[in-house]
């Protein structure tokens, strides 16, 4: 099945053309608007053209209205609930011992079914481990990666294949910020304190095929808009910095949470219910911003 126009009920106005990012949807010599076939595997199926149709009149293949293509609801927060939104939001690592329901977790993820996305959408895939003894278990596993990683900036040659192969920035978040930390002894396990996943009883992994288009900036998206669906569920989130690279390098640590060895881990949330309520937010400065007129 092709993706289709009825010419019966279509207007003509021209808007599925205009909004199309591909440009595949031409005007005929009788002023019906079509998808030429030699032009459609440019479609990328973001169904502007259906979501703006006045008469549902325009077809993407695989996308029905009423189903897929829904009516919008018109109670937009204005801008002021939005900025009080975004001022909710804390880092949240402290979290109260009671479980994370699984219809909340299911609320999150229904809620990226409305994120955009780069260019090929359903490219991210989600583990959700909502067990804390499983993320207890794994503890162990973070922690001896990251005394080995003690090990391999020591080291002059594993050093320099570890500078070679890091973004730079990645490189100086390491040798400057989390080396320090670790030589610490702050991710050891000894003294009972979790202070990898902060005895969180959730976490999202979001990964992705190494070769997938975009996929690093759609699991990124998707990380943000979680984050922010968990405030209004009345639970509290942060990102792990510190579980992607050990997932992606650790030996056998993709394994113990069923993620596929070739795909990727770009980042991990752990929610739960927030131990404290923040009083305060913390505005930050804004001094790097160019206008160009």
């Amino acid at each position: 099945m092709k993706n289709t126009i009825n010419f019966e009920t279509c207007s003509k106005c021209g808007e599925c053309a205009d909004v199309c990012p591909s440009d595949i949807i031409l005007k005929s010599d009788d002023g019906n608007y079509f998808f030429p076939e030699e032009l459609e595997y440019l479609c990328v199926k973001c169904c502007q053209c259906m979501a703006v149709c006045p008469t549902n009149s325009v077809k993407v293949n695989g996308f029905e209205y009423g189903k897929d293509v829904i009516d919008l609801q018109h109670d937009i927060p204005d801008y002021q609930h939005f900025v009080n939104l975004l001022a909710t939001r804390r880092s949240v690592r402290n979290f109260k011992d009671k479980e994370v329901p699984d219809e909340l977790i299911q609320k999150i993820i229904d809620s990226l079914a409305f994120m955009p996305f780069g260019f090929e959408s359903g490219v991210i895939q989600i583990t959700v481990v909502n067990n804390r003894k499983k993320l207890r278990e794994s503890l162990p596993l973070f922690s001896a990666f990251y005394d080995k990683m003690v090990d391999w900036m020591a080291n002059p040659i594993s050093h320099f294949f570890m500078k070679r192969a890091m973004h730079p920035a990645m490189y100086a978040t390491v040798k400057d910020h989390l080396l320090p930390i670790i030589k610490s002894g702050h991710y050891k396990l000894e003294s009972g304190d979790d202070n990898i996943l902060r005895n969180a009883p959730c976490m999202l992994i979001f990964h992705s095929r190494l070769n997938a288009p975009e996929h690093l900036e759609d699991c990124w998206i998707a990380t943000t808009i979680a984050m922010f669906s968990a405030i209004t569920l009345g639970l509290g989130s942060t990102i792990i910095g510190l579980v992607p690279p050990a997932l992606n390098k650790g030996k056998g640590i993709k394994e113990v949470f069923a993620i596929p060895e070739e795909n990727e881990v770009i980042s991990a949330l752990i929610l739960g219910y927030p131990k404290y309520k923040m009083k305060k937010t913390v505005n930050r400065p804004k001094n790097n911003i160019n206008w160009l007129k």
